[in-house]
């Protein structure tokens, strides 16, 4: 009997360590991530003027708000013309992989518009995939301009 009451107790305080070890948990903002496994050397000057480096690190985290990462995703995008005061059109290489991917890229949380259409949203910013514009049957995605008053659309080629 003794050993039965060791089993179960043996059990009892391994269950809590197996929940904790798969339980995930994140302190970081949702929009950190890792984006490079390159190695990277870290650079930091204390008050007293000496060099400190750490050349062993292979991970870059790097982290960001939503728009500098519609910026980002936008700034390899080439503008192709204004269709009106409330669209700039952008054209991106790349497809329905490269789409997906950089949708995939912005914070948020995501849900089904219908269809295939994706919705993401993010501070009270909305992002939209569609996979076929309706002016060019190309994979979309329209993000509110940095003014407030437009929108990005950026078709990928």
């Amino acid at each position: 009997m003794n050993k039965i009451k060791l089993i179960i107790l043996f059990v009892l305080l391994l269950l809590p360590l197996n929940i904790l070890l798969e339980t995930t948990v994140t302190a970081a903002p949702p929009v950190c991530g890792i984006k490079s496994t390159e190695s990277t050397e870290i650079q930091l000057t204390p008050i007293i003027g000496s060099s400190i480096s750490n050349d062993d690190s292979n991970v870059s985290i790097m982290c960001s708000s939503g728009s500098y990462t519609w910026s980002s995703i936008k700034s390899s995008a080439r503008l192709t013309n204004k269709q009106s005061a409330s669209v700039n059109n952008y054209v991106k290489s790349g497809g329905k992989s490269k789409a997906l991917s950089d949708f995939a890229r912005m914070p948020g949380t995501s849900r089904s518009g219908g269809g295939e259409v994706l919705i993401k949203t993010f501070e009270g910013k909305t992002l939209t995939y569609y996979p076929k514009s309706t002016s060019t049957e190309k994979p979309t995605l329209r993000y509110p301009a940095s003014n407030g008053k437009s929108w990005d659309k950026i078709r990928y080629e």
